[in-house]
């Protein structure tokens, strides 16, 4: 680089030098080479204009009509000269014409930068030397290609900012005359292919924004696509608007490409848009995160767009974990989307993300093969293939705390009479309730597009939650102390009736459960119990998903469930009345998360076999997908969990006393890619403090368990059993990424302190 300069500066010393030697002439010629890149073939017949300058002073100027009509001429005094030639004077003007004056004084530039603008090209040379002037384009071009244009179309404006209008000879660059332009175009339907000149912008190197107006006959669209690189001399541009997807789906293209001078080298930016109908756009722009449409009847219609908060465990635990009420503004905010489709057939989705761009994108679960288009650098298109498989969450650069969920439903059927007076309906809108208690044979319903702030509390039988609304404890009291939380469970049944009042037959179905200030789904001492298609996304820590304390005959289906803590959990739990087994159980066709515990676990509460009280029994989970789980390091924390630990009855811890953990199936599971400080399963009996008495016994099948992994996992599954019981799991075609797990090692380990605990694989 000092070499170069040394070179310039010798340079430029010499030619100083020379001019100012009155003895020194210098013969100008105007010869031109020939170029490999492309050049007008009529430019030798346009104007021509030839200045010399010495530094800061234009010396000679010679303008003639054609390239053949310049004259060699002499001169004493000049070290640099510039030719220009150009098509038209029509909308040209000049500075100083005459030799002398100051070489800022000389310029071409635009009478009116929105008239047509003709090519102009420009050579320059160094005086004292042999070659010749190698002309260069100054003017870019660009085309503008209407693509199957409906027929209420009329044309297309934009307009380019930042723009030059004045070329400056003495030293080859163009400037903003007086103040930076803005130039407007428009083309019609019928100029579509036509070619129009344009000035460089005044700053090519930034990132610039495309605003564009289309009219129709009964409608004007705008809509703006933002470009990475400005417009250099001699670029060639294209502005491409396709209607191809116009007529089925309302969406037009705009495509904006470019290459420089002489090369082959087009770089594209294109953005689909939508034409939205009246009420479609209801919702556009209504949420600070993202843009939901669903296309329907070949229109794109707006979906509401809700927040929830997450909690990111990885990075922020130690400091939120008993923040009960966030006061410490550390939780992150994903959304989700409510809306109703019959799902007669696929249903095609964009999502657009409103802050920032993204580089990549993906849907999850990976097992339902929906892939991501790029309709811009903000939003993506997808198909929904199946009802079966509709729940599912969209995450940019692979962000799973700012990540979107998509929750569709289809029309309730099943609406029960609103005028009834075991019906508490709450419509579309608003609620501030506080508490809701239902008693024997009532039915809270919660209607599409409404939002009830309360908590639940069922205390009879044959009762019912229905809906395709939310259900929030945003307002209700989120409190703790220093290690459990003491919030109220957002929906509880029977906690404080005794176990011989036993509650039968109780529904939750269809709606959306955010924000509980502690479980979000507690049920104890129910028989027969029907969960079906809820939605649950929690924050808080002891924010469980759904829990089942002493039930017997539950299924849990088609349930999608986000907590920071344990999504699924059975359990038997000691309130001060006599233990009865959770029992009967199936979990079928449910998508969980879980942002730090576990994703299902059974126990480790269990009741206690010597007094005949508790247990845990013919349960089984198939068809689920595991989304996350990214802490595994202690305290049995992992997708799949089963453990047994000592526990308590009225209140008195006896370390012995452990009911059994018998015939638990994981069946058909996926465990999808979650973070690397997961783990996949995680199987344990826990060693109690006294001698054993009576037998404790678990038995656990893991059958078609897929652990699919790309981050590299840093916790093997575990197995161990450290008391007197007895276990017994088998693994059948459990494998990660694809390799069947035949044996303990490489991805479990397997500890068996009592020597009566087995592990078979098949």
């Amino acid at each position: 680089m000092k070499n170069n300069m040394l070179l310039l500066c010798l340079f430029f010393q010499t030619v100083f030098y020379a001019s100012c030697n009155d003895d020194y002439v210098t013969i100008v010629q105007a010869q031109f080479a020939e170029q490999s890149g492309y050049v007008p073939e009529e430019i030798a017949s346009w104007t021509h204009i030839m200045y010399v300058f010495d530094n800061n002073t234009c010396t000679e100027i010679e303008k003639e009509t054609d390239r053949a009509s310049l004259k060699e001429f002499e001169t004493t005094v000049g070290n640099r000269c510039t030719v220009i030639a150009y098509e038209s004077e029509d909308n040209l003007m000049f500075g100083q014409e005459n030799p002398g004056k100051a070489s800022s004084e000389y310029y071409v530039a635009l009478k009116d930068i929105n008239d047509d603008i003709p090519q102009i090209w420009m050579g320059q040379k160094a005086l004292n030397t042999e070659e010749k002037f190698s002309m260069q384009p100054l003017t870019s071009s660009i085309t503008v290609n209407i693509i199957n244009a409906p027929q209420s179309f009329q044309n297309i404006s934009f307009s380019l900012g930042g723009m030059t209008n004045a070329l400056y000879p003495s030293v080859a660059r163009v400037e903003a005359l007086n103040e930076v332009k803005v130039k407007k175009l428009m083309f019609t339907k019928a100029e579509t292919g036509m070619t129009k000149g344009v000035f460089p912008m005044c700053q090519p190197d930034k990132t610039w924004q495309l605003p564009c107006q289309l009219e129709f006959n009964d409608v004007t669209l705008e809509n703006t696509l933002e470009i990475a690189e400005g417009i250099r001399a001699g670029y060639t541009l294209e502005l491409n608007l396709d209607f191809s997807k116009y007529e089925e789906e309302s969406i037009y293209t705009l495509t904006y490409r470019y290459t420089p001078y002489s090369k082959n080298m087009w770089t594209s930016q294109s953005e689909e848009f939508i034409r939205f109908w009246p009420g479609d756009d209801l919702y556009v722009d209504d949420n600070d995160y993202y843009n939901v449409y669903v296309l329907q009847d070949k229109r794109w219609r707006s979906i509401k767009v809700n927040n929830a908060l997450v909690s990111n465990a990885p990075k922020y635990h130690s400091e939120i974990w008993n923040d009960w009420d966030n006061s410490k503004e550390l939780r992150d905010t994903m959304c989700f989307v409510n809306f109703v489709n019959e799902f007669s057939g696929p249903v095609k989705m964009r999502v657009e993300k409103r802050r920032g761009k993204f580089y990549t994108s993906q849907i999850r679960p990976s097992s339902y093969g929906i892939k991501t288009t790029n309709c811009s650098n903000r939003t993506v298109e997808f198909t929904i293939p199946s009802w079966e498989s509709r729940k599912v969450s969209v995450e940019f650069d692979d962000d799973r705390y700012h990540n979107l969920f998509i929750f569709p439903n289809r029309t309730d059927t099943d609406k029960p009479d609103f005028s009834s007076s075991k019906v508490k309906y709450y419509a579309a809108g608003e609620h501030e309730v506080g508490s809701i208690t239902l008693q024997e044979g009532e039915i809270l319903y919660i209607d599409e597009g409404a939002t009830v702030y309360s908590s639940v509390s069922i205390e009879g039988s044959n009762t019912k939650i229905m809906g395709r609304g939310i259900l929030s404890g945003e307002k209700l009291r989120h409190w703790g102390g220093e290690q459990w939380s003491n919030g109220e469970m957002l929906i509880s049944a029977s906690k404080h009736i005794a176990s011989e009042k036993r509650l039968n037959n109780i529904e939750i179905s269809g709606v959306t459960l955010i924000d509980s200030p502690g479980w979000t789904v507690g049920m104890f001492f129910i028989d027969n119990l029907t969960i079906n298609n809820i939605n649950i996304i929690s924050w808080e820590l002891n924010g469980d998903g759904i829990d089942l304390c002493s039930v017997s005959r539950a299924n849990i289906t088609d349930s999608f469930i986000r907590t920071y803590d344990d999504c699924i959990t059975l359990k038997v739990r000691d309130y001060g009345v006599w233990q009865t087994p959770t029992e009967y159980v199936n979990v079928k066709d449910c998508v969980v998360w879980s942002d730090y515990a576990r994703a299902i676990v059974v126990g480790p509460e269990a009741g206690a076999c010597i007094w005949g009280s508790g247990g845990l029994t013919d349960c089984i989970f198939e068809d689920c997908v595991v989304l996350e789980q990214p802490d595994g390091s202690t305290d049995y924390r992992a997708a799949l969990s089963v453990v047994q630990q000592q526990q308590s009855i009225w209140g008195v811890t006896y370390d012995e006393y452990n009911g059994n953990i018998n015939n638990i199936l994981f069946k058909n599971i996926l465990i999808d890619d979650i973070q690397s400080g997961g783990r996949p399963i995680w199987v344990e009996q826990c060693r109690p403090q006294k001698e054993w008495v009576g037998w404790q016994w678990v038995g656990v099948s893991f059958e078609n368990i897929t652990i699919r992994d790309t981050k590299g996992l840093r916790h093997k599954s575990y197995i161990t059993s450290s008391t007197c019981g007895g276990m017994y799991v088998s693994l059948t075609n459990v494998t990660y990424n694809g390799e069947i797990i035949t044996s303990t090692g490489k991805y479990l380990d397997f500890y068996n302190k009592s020597g009566m605990a087995t592990v078979e694989f098949y």
